[in-house]
C-alpha cells in the first residue's frame, strides 16, 4: 500500500515538473500579452490539468 502511494506521489510530482518546464521553455515563444488574466491562466492551468487527471484516474480505478 505504501509503495502504491509513493509511486502515485512521484508521478504527480514528475507531471507537475514537466508541465512547469514546458511553460518555462515554451512561454517566451508564445506571443501573449503580459496581462494579469494570461498570467493567472498560466499559473493555475497546470494544477487544473493535474486535478482533472487525478479525478479521471480515481473514477477509472473505482470501476
Amino acid at each position: 500500500m505504501q509503495t502504491d502511494l509513493l509511486g502515485f506521489v512521484i508521478k504527480v510530482l514528475l507531471a507537475s515538473a514537466f508541465i512547469s518546464v514546458g511553460i518555462k521553455a515554451l512561454g517566451p515563444q508564445l506571443l501573449l500579452p503580459p496581462t494579469s488574466g494570461v498570467v493567472l491562466a498560466m499559473v493555475f492551468l497546470p494544477s487544473i490539468f493535474v486535478a482533472v487527471g487525478l479525478v479521471f484516474q480515481y473514477r477509472w480505478q473505482r470501476r
